[in-house]
């Protein structure tokens, strides 16, 4: 069986869908992207700081919830510039 990398960022929003009982086609909607998108995104993709925003906002993301998250995009960040 081959494992499949995913990031943190992937990670924590297949989380928040499942949390919220949403499929990717569902996320997609809400956050104004496609669904193949949101899937590149549980994989590896990174995001932009507006999506990472817009997710903060319409998933209304507060304490320990939006300070983790906002941890794992401030560490992507920092890991594709300086490298890991």
């Amino acid at each position: 069986m081959i494992k499949k990398e995913v990031s943190q960022i992937g990670a924590f929003l297949r989380k928040l869908r499942f949390d919220r009982e949403e499929s990717q086609e569902d996320m997609a909607i809400r956050l104004g992207v496609t669904a193949p998108y949101i899937s590149l995104i549980e994989k590896k993709q990174a995001i932009t700081k507006q999506l990472a925003v817009k997710i903060i906002t319409i998933y209304n993301l507060t304490g320990k919830e939006k300070d983790l998250f906002v941890n794992i995009v401030s560490q992507d960040i920092i890991n594709r510039f300086w490298g890991k």
